[in-house]
């Protein structure tokens, strides 16, 4: 498991709702860190390959490729930024078993959550 720390660089957010793919690039962006936005894991891929993040905010059920299969194979691939899981689903351990990830937040997310993990606190 990564560490999260303080004032990541760039942010990658991987949502397929529009609504909280913006609201969270707003709260990304109110922080003055770079982000960059993508809609399923099979983008989250491409985007992490061509511009590796510090801080993945990775929606679990996505259409495409969903977010426990996108951690999986990231960090197959050697990806070694911190993950952290945005889930409305009642038990999202259960979606997780196996995969490396740093936290759960559970929706709806709410803008002081995103917050101390942007400022990298455990909250």
């Amino acid at each position: 498991m990564t560490q999260l720390h303080a004032g990541p660089g760039r942010v990658l957010v991987v949502e397929d709702d529009p609504t909280i793919r913006d609201l969270l690039c707003d709260v990304v962006r109110s922080h003055h860190i770079e982000v960059k936005p993508v809609e399923n894991g099979r983008d989250a891929l491409d985007a992490a390959a061509a511009e590796p993040p510090d801080l993945v905010l990775l929606d679990l059920h996505m259409p495409v490729m969903d977010g426990a299969t996108f951690a999986r194979e990231y960090r197959h691939r050697g990806g070694t930024a911190a993950i952290v899981v945005l889930s409305s689903c009642a038990r999202p351990a259960d979606d997780l078993a196996g995969v490396d990830v740093d936290r759960v937040i559970e929706k709806p997310v709410r803008v002081e959550d995103v917050d101390a993990v942007l400022q990298g606190s455990s909250r």
